[in-house]
């Protein structure tokens, strides 16, 4: 379904196989890059789509026309789509945002920007780049952040201050799940937003980054345990 005139802005709906209540809006990661589409995301929805109804959501992407504020942009408008169009779709209007890596950063940031005129009930994020300016200290993804923003936090500080979720008030619930064998996004950046936010952290012993996407790993449970509490609320 599109929500814009690009190709990359659409989302895919992936109907409940039975009578859902909540909507899992799913936004993938690969640091925000154009090598990763929503592709890879599939089988996670897919196996989510046996509880909720599941969206999940392409965006522009750095590389090929994606960044600031492209990038924005489209989550604010893939959103702003999603609830005109719910009550004629399989899309129930009760939205939990979610999301791996960048996409667990996305998640953050629309709850953070949306919850006011979406109907937002919470955030579950998997591993997120919680921390926009300790992702550019780190180099995370050889310049990742520098890349989505355009530059350093101290060439584009308001760039920064609008759009990292550590220094944005989130008025929704927020439960975030990290495998303490994270090699890609380390787990000390959901500890301290968790510590500064008061989100609630599962930290999942010996499972790395992608444990958390795959249905079939062991970190599975625990993902679908927090998707089952968010919408519960």
């Amino acid at each position: 379904m599109p929500y814009g005139t690009g190709p990359d802005q659409v989302v895919e709906v992936f109907a409940p196989h039975r009578p859902a209540h909540s909507t899992i809006v799913f936004f993938h990661g690969g640091f925000w890059r154009s090598e990763y589409d929503r592709s890879h995301v599939r089988p996670l929805c897919n196996a989510l789509a046996s509880m909720y109804a599941v969206v999940s959501v392409e965006y522009r992407r750095t590389g090929d026309g994606g960044g600031w504020p492209h990038t924005f942009d489209d989550v604010s408008a893939a959103l702003r789509q999603l609830d005109e169009v719910s009550t004629q779709q399989e899309i129930p209007r009760r939205f939990v945002l979610a999301g791996h890596s960048a996409g667990g950063h996305l998640a953050l940031w629309a709850a953070a920007r949306h919850a006011e005129s979406v109907p937002i009930r919470g955030v579950v994020a998997l591993a997120p780049v919680a921390d926009l300016e300790l992702c550019h200290h780190a180099d995370l993804d050889d310049g990742a952040a520098e890349a989505l923003l355009g530059g350093s936090p101290a060439r584009f500080p308001q760039r920064y201050a609008l759009t990292n979720p550590m220094q944005l008030d989130i008025d929704v619930p927020v439960t975030i799940v990290h495998g303490t064998s994270d090699d890609r996004v380390p787990i000390e950046m959901s500890r301290r937003y968790a510590l500064i936010h008061g989100a609630h952290l599962q930290q999942l012993d010996d499972v790395d980054h992608f444990g958390l996407i795959d249905p079939k790993s062991a970190a599975w449970p625990s993902v679908t345990d927090a998707m089952r509490a968010m919408t519960h609320r």
